[in-house]
């Protein structure tokens, strides 16, 4: 007998990060090795007074982006590791168990990186400190810490393409207190950097710059070059949005822009748009700063949309409004095209912001970025334009993937609706709407059919809305509807066989929605794949009880003939034999039952059902209808 039907829902979570990790050996981010490490590591060690490593930890190794989640399979990258490290400093007031950093297993087993996507996300108290004001702004950090009598305090400190940690302590020494500061790195996973004070010679705090912590190598390759800016960030008290507390000595610096879009932080964006028409900036520097990009050319309206900063978007219009930039380059920059290189074997691809959004279900920055482009359409041809829209991201094999694929996979109902919107406010052919609206992956699987598998209802509901407002015709949108893969699986089939009886209830719904014809209609209900398969067929072998019985409902109230209403009640399998059949052989009583009531409420009767059987099959379907009626009695 035929088994189940399945196929891989190949999950995907792209993450443009602000991460930089070893590839070991990477061009741009070399192995951290003994030779490769500057003696700025290991001098003055009696005295404290510089960075240096601990002689008792391994500060080669790295487990950077080497390690997956064990429940999502995502890499657990620098920003997972710091942010756990962030987490073990200020829960053990600065004493670190670095048993819990030493190997795979261990950073497998302690971090999530759902849980550090969540803290990653939040709010905090800003500072945006330039290389060469290090050491002043950990110096007012340890005042404010005196101040509030606190002891000890972890700052995430994220670099344009780097996350590490600043853990600062307040040691009480008998001959007066120690300022304490910690550097983590989790390109050295299982060490961190070290560096004291007295607090007579605190003032020395000063004079730290970010040259101190790291050679020329690294350096380059945390984008600390060239007046690099980076952020510290206090998350030690729950905020509903961000606060900038240490503004950069220049607003007008990409990198700038790129931690507000990345970071949500919208008075910066505004500021600058504010003063805009007193920057005397040529084309290619205008272009730089709104470009925003980081060291590794991510652009920063990319982040902001993977983040979901609506309202920093919005604001970011007003910028591009005021830039005056030639059309191609706005147009290049509202793309928000990323180059990226998953693996070393494999050539580059390309990822677009819009993509980003979708995946992670932002709707609110959808609907912005859409005003946007707008605002903006002038600039795009046509073809750039489709381009966008269809977003591809790609998988962990290079594999493309639509962008509404990505949404619709995840469940996210409104972002799917939001992605309507761009689609209607687009100047499209049918056959362009058509392509985008199937958001078929490299493999030919449909965005509604992983919808469906997965059970997300409400983005089925919410792809029938965009169906219905296509303005596609009927066979290409009960086409579309159907979502059938290489073998003719459909999104119907595929709900059945997995009991999403909410999800058959939506297909309903958008089938009444839509108004089928009468053959239309049935050929969806029918639900059969190549091999012969019916929806119904599955529901009934696997005991799917809810599916079968949402799909009778779905059956009454369709208006088809009674006539197909007992072919799809047959539920033939790939022998013909009917699904009830496998069901009484099961011996599962309740699905028996549940299929004598099926035939009186659709109103057929056995005999018509059986019209459709082989004369091989009609008798034992009749006798095993009859056993499932005795249940009844």
């Amino acid at each position: 007998m035929p088994g189940t039907i399945s196929f891989s829902p190949r999950s995907i979570y792209f993450h443009i990060s602000t991460d930089k990790y070893n590839t070991s050996p990477a061009k741009d981010n070399p192995p951290v090795e003994d030779g490769g490490i500057s003696n700025i590591f290991s001098v003055n060690i009696l005295t404290k007074e510089e960075p240096y490593f601990s002689v008792k930890r391994d500060k080669c190794l790295n487990l950077n982006g080497q390690v997956n989640d064990t429940i999502s399979s995502i890499p657990i990258y620098c920003r997972h590791i710091a942010l756990f490290w962030m987490a073990c400093f200020n829960e053990s007031g600065g004493r670190i168990d670095y048993q819990q950093f030493t190997s795979r297993d261990a950073i497998g087993s302690h971090i999530s990186v759902e849980e550090s996507e969540r803290v990653y996300q939040s709010p905090g108290a800003i500072h945006f400190v330039e290389d060469e004001n290090w050491g002043s702004a950990i110096f007012d950090i340890f005042n404010e810490m005196k101040n509030h009598g606190d002891k000890f305090k972890a700052l995430e400190v994220n670099t344009a393409n780097h996350s590490l940690v600043l853990g600062l302590k307040i040691k009480n020494k008998p001959n007066g207190d120690m300022c304490v500061i910690y550097l983590y790195d989790p390109n050295h996973t299982a060490t961190h950097q070290r560096v004291e004070y007295s607090i007579i010679n605190q003032n020395k705090i000063k004079k730290l710059k970010a040259n101190d912590f790291f050679d020329e190598k690294h350096k380059k390759s945390y984008g600390l070059v060239s007046d690099g800016v980076s952020i510290f960030i206090d998350r030690h008290k729950p905020m509903s949005i961000s606060s900038i507390i240490r503004y950069p000595n220049n607003l007008f610096h990409p990198k700038v822009i790129h931690h507000a879009m990345s970071m949500g932080l919208t008075e910066i964006i505004l500021k600058v748009a504010e003063d805009m028409q007193i920057l005397k900036l040529m084309g290619d520097e205008m272009e730089s700063l709104l470009a925003a990009r980081n060291n590794d050319g991510y652009y920063g309206l990319a982040i902001a949309l993977q983040n979901g900063h609506a309202d920093t978007i919005q604001a970011y219009g007003e910028l591009i409004k005021k830039a005056e930039l030639n059309p191609d380059k706005i147009a290049d920059i509202l793309q928000a095209k990323v180059k990226i290189k998953l693996k070393e074997e494999l050539k580059e691809a390309y990822v677009f912001g819009l993509s980003l959004a979708l995946q992670n279900g932002h709707a609110h920055a959808i609907r912005v970025y859409g005003e946007l482009l707008n605002a903006n359409s002038a600039v795009f041809d046509h073809d750039k334009l489709v381009e966008l829209l269809a977003a591809h991201s790609v998988d962990g094999a290079g594999h493309r993937l639509p962008a509404l694929y990505l949404a619709l996979q995840h469940g996210y109902a409104d972002a799917v609706l939001a992605y309507g919107e761009l689609l209607k406010a687009a100047t499209l052919s049918l056959d362009e709407t058509a392509i985008l609206l199937a958001a078929k992956r490299f493999d030919n699987v449909p965005g509604l059919l992983i919808a469906s598998n997965n059970g997300h209802s409400e983005a089925v509901l919410a792809y029938g809305k965009l169906l219905k407002n296509s303005c596609l015709t009927a066979d290409k949108t009960a086409e579309l509807l159907a979502a059938k893969n290489n073998d003719g699986v459909s999104a119907l089939l595929i709900a059945l066989q997995n009991g999403h009886d909410e999800v058959i209830r939506a297909y309903g719904q958008i089938i009444n929605d839509l108004e089928f014809s009468p053959t239309e209609t049935e050929q969806l209900l029918v639900a059969r794949c190549e091999s012969g398969l019916t929806g119904l067929f599955l529901a009934l072998k696997y005991g799917q009880v809810n599916a079968a019985c949402r799909y009778g409902e779905l059956l009454r109230s369709a208006g088809l003939s009674p006539y197909n209403v007992a072919e799809c009640l047959a539920a033939k399998g790939v022998d013909g034999q009917p699904g009830i059949c496998m069901a009484y052989q099961n011996g599962d009583t309740d699905t028996m039952l549940l299929y004598a009531g099926l035939i009186d409420y659709a109103g057929v009767t056995a005999e018509e059902i059986a019209e459709h059987l082989s004369e091989e099959q009609k008798v034992y379907f009749l006798d095993v209808v009859n056993e499932c009626q005795k249940i009844t009695l």
